[in-house]
């Protein structure tokens, strides 16, 4: 351990590459570069015309390295008009931002584009000293950084930053051989990141169009597996099921971590609950149901969905495969002995249930208004093949979307233990 680590101000971060061993260097960021200014003196009439592209607050807010541009976003730059032109490693900070979180998030400009243009709510810097782009662009995204920036936003509705401030903020730089090995491995998970996007996009795709051809408002489906030729019979979903709405669940009630689960609205949102209600963030015991007089839910396979209030919109659904409650903003739909639970499930998802929605203060659902629902449905054996082939396509899709969670964990950490 250094004299620098014994103080608490380490010179070297815990994750390193084998062969560096030297302190990294401290530098203001003022030291090393300077700054400008984004458009001026512009209104509305400017934009959306002339040969000139800008940099968004958007672009700068979502991009560590800034790889590509939208060259839609037009303004019109007059001749002999002062402005400050971005060039190729400058780095863009935004000003102003409705979070303490998001002020002063930059991206580090690695296109190279004539007459490019910064907007007004940021501004730019340009350094005087050699950078790796993406290990700059890491570094000022990474908690060491960013929680020194907080202590810099300043406001109350809208938070704020100056230059004069930010620029006083020291960088942790190593050697340029150093900083590239880091870039590398930032890059790599990016470009994984959006490898998994783009499969996940596809897959998206893939099912929704399975989706639109299988399960179709009408006797003989666009698409069939081969063997099946009889027509789907119609049915309302209050002949081939029932619904069950949930019971009030009062605070005092709350927070058991065994027994049968009590599923809240708020519960879809926990993960591994995106296909199946397999958690929830409340329990209750035999005492409190026989005090309570509750009867849980024991006819499952059913399928769940908020019944009043803006969550209706949302269209969610999930499966539950054992007994539970339900609060008395949710609803219940309990297959009978018609349904393969997988087909169920996904007919359940080519249904827009907020249309069948009363208007009123709030949105909401009674249980004639879902079990007066219209669907065609196959033979079981039929469904059978049709609920396994989906189940299929979103095993797949579960399977990358944990892939895509798992590695941006790794690039957190990563964050927090490759900078200073």
């Amino acid at each position: 351990m250094t004299k620098a680590d014994k103080e608490g101000q380490r010179k070297a971060p815990i994750l390193r590459f084998k062969g560096f061993t030297d302190d990294w260097e401290q530098r203001k960021l003022g030291e090393i570069g300077k700054t400008y200014s984004g458009l001026s003196g512009k209104n509305k009439s400017d934009f959306e015309k002339g040969n000139s592209n800008f940099v968004t607050f958007l672009e700068v807010l979502n991009n560590p390295v800034l790889k590509n541009i939208d060259l839609t976003n037009k303004v019109e730059i007059k001749e002999n008009e002062h402005q400050n032109k971005v060039k190729r490693n400058d780095i863009l900070f935004n000003t102003s931002s409705e979070t303490p979180e998001e002020v002063a998030t930059s991206t580090v400009v690695d296109v190279n584009q004539n007459n490019l243009y910064l907007n007004s709510f940021c501004f730019g810097f340009r350094p005087n000293v050699q950078f790796s782009n993406y290990y700059i662009g890491y570094y000022l995204r990474s908690n060491h950084f960013r929680s020194r920036v907080f202590c810099l936003a300043q406001g109350i509705s809208r938070y704020n930053i100056s230059k004069k401030s930010l620029i006083k903020l020291k960088l942790s730089l190593p050697k340029l051989e150093e900083q590239d090995k880091i870039s590398r491995i930032f890059n790599q998970i990016e470009l994984l990141l959006t490898l998994y996007e783009r499969k996940l996009k596809l897959l998206s795709q893939v099912k929704k169009y399975f989706l639109d051809n299988l399960f179709t408002e009408k006797e003989y489906p666009n698409l069939r597996f081969k063997g099946f030729t009889d027509a789907w019979e119609q049915r309302k979903l209050g002949q081939v099921g029932k619904t069950q709405s949930g019971v009030g669940f009062p605070n005092e009630e709350q927070g058991g971590l065994e027994g049968i689960p009590f599923f809240k609205v708020s519960d879809m949102n926990n993960p591994g609950n995106e296909y199946e209600m397999v958690n929830a963030n409340n329990y209750v015991k035999d005492d409190q149901l026989a005090r309570k007089k509750w009867h849980p839910i024991k006819s499952v396979p059913a399928v769940i969905f908020a019944k009043v209030g803006a969550a209706i919109m949302l269209n969610r659904k999930r499966l539950v495969t054992r007994p539970f409650l339900i609060d008395n903003n949710s609803m219940a739909y309990i297959f009978d002995d018609s349904w393969d639970i997988n087909f169920g499930k996904n007919i359940f998802e080519t249904i827009n249930l907020p249309r069948y929605a009363q208007v009123g203060a709030l949105p909401s659902y009674n249980g004639s208004d879902i079990q007066g629902i219209k669907i065609f449905l196959p033979r079981k054996n039929e469904q059978s093949k049709i609920g396994i082939f989906i189940m299929t396509i979103n095993e797949i899709i579960t399977l990358y979307e944990n892939k895509q969670q798992h590695l941006t964990k790794i690039k957190k950490t990563l964050l927090n233990t490759m900078f200073i």
